[in-house]
């Protein structure tokens, strides 16, 4: 599993699903979203797929994603180690920042859409949860921004910031030759001398 688009997804397809109902905000909806471009009312996208300097610009949330990071939950991020094997697994948490950027030709209005996707996001992070999160750990709204360009209007932004934290465990196998050159320092009882882990492993 590719953490970094899954979890792109897992925003992104939440966002789409929660804007495609009839009753959204004080019994009714404005930017229905539809997977149909001709009927869909917002468009929810994880990049620019429109001309964002046309006049007719929809209402968009496009969301990015920021930094990822290890949270070093534990010593060396190990979980279990098997001696008779080399075997070892590991476990940790990894923090991902997204941003979903509410962009609009009016500013209350990338306002509005941004205060639906922070209210909704932190209301809903049980679902989120459910899709594959391991934890919603924080959602903020950002300052509105101005973006620029060649139209004679400008483009507010007004970013809303998420932070997923999502679980990973892996495994990692020591080859068996280097096994059998590794010694056990302990003295076996049984044979009175020491033991190698491969003969170990063979009774």
């Amino acid at each position: 599993m590719i953490l970094t688009s899954f979890s792109k997804d897992i925003i992104l397809q939440f966002l789409q699903d929660m804007f495609s109902q009839e009753d959204l905000y004080d019994g009714k909806n404005d930017y229905t979203w539809s997977p149909d471009p001709e009927l869909s009312k917002i468009l929810i996208a994880d990049a620019y797929t429109e001309d964002l300097e046309t006049e007719e610009m929809r209402p968009a949330i496009v969301l990015r994603r920021g930094p990822i990071r290890w949270m070093q939950g534990s010593i060396d991020q190990r979980s279990f180690v098997d001696f008779r094997t080399g075997a070892k697994r590991f476990q940790d948490v990894l923090a991902l920042d997204l941003t979903a950027e509410c962009l609009s030709r009016n500013g209350l209005e990338a306002e509005l859409l941004a205060d639906i996707v922070f209210q909704g996001i932190q209301m809903f992070a049980g679902a989120i949860r459910k899709r594959g999160a391991f934890e919603v750990d924080s959602v903020a709204i950002g300052p509105e921004t101005l973006i620029q360009g060649d139209s004679q209007q400008d483009l507010s932004a007004v970013p809303v910031g998420i932070r997923l934290l999502m679980q990973k465990r892996w495994q990692v196998n020591m080859d068996a030759s280097l096994l059998e050159k590794f010694q056990n320092t302990a003295t076996d009882p049984k044979l009175g001398r020491t033991v190698s882990v491969s003969e170990i492993s063979k009774e």
